[in-house]
């Protein structure tokens, strides 16, 4: 990362570059490199060192919620159309196969809608369109509850047995303690 500011002209403090660092180090220098002389051209700046947040974006592209759902409303569908709804009864390795072949996400969102032949009875009686689209919005659905129990896990982890919502780290200050400003 110290060659990296250097080359674009900024110096960074040790600290912000081993932020960085920590952020990104489990992706190829290489790539770093690439993605800093993309977000160079992109910005026609080399005075702007970029966040590691967008230097990551363009190395490791995530996907937005949008696309996920539409990509695993694809991936359900074309299962359909592969398996049909006998899938369960002809697959001895049954759950194990479709949740190898759709993904947790996939399956997750299936045992939300109710069964693999609900799904599928859906897809039967619907025009392809509203299938689609219903399936995409109980996969939007699904990844935003998904997201916001991993949040909750997480600040529960984080609390350490400190009451909700007071997750601060134990050095910092809480109102109405001494040293609060």
């Amino acid at each position: 990362m110290v060659i990296l500011s250097k080359l674009s002209n900024f110096e960074m403090e040790e600290e912000i570059l081993e932020l960085y660092w920590h952020y990104m180090s489990d992706l190829p220098p290489t790539l770093i490199l690439e993605a800093l002389e993309t977000s160079i051209v992109e910005t026609g700046s080399k005075s702007m060192f970029p966040s590691a947040r967008k230097l990551r974006s363009l190395v490791d592209p995530v996907l937005s919620t949008e696309d996920q759902a539409d990509q695993i409303t694809r991936v359900i569908t074309k299962n359909i159309a592969k398996h049909g709804y006998t899938w369960q009864m002809a697959d001895k390795n049954w759950p194990e196969e479709p949740k190898k072949e759709l993904g947790d996400l996939g399956w997750e969102i299936v045992q939300r809608v109710g069964s693999w032949e609900t799904v599928c009875e859906e897809c039967r009686v619907k025009e392809p369109t509203h299938f689609h689209a219903q399936m995409k919005k109980t996969a939007i659905s699904t990844i935003r509850s998904l997201e916001k129990e991993t949040l909750q896990q997480k600040r529960i982890a984080l609390s350490d047995g400190r009451p909700s919502g007071d997750n601060l780290p134990p050095h910092v200050p809480r109102l109405g303690e001494p040293g609060q400003s």
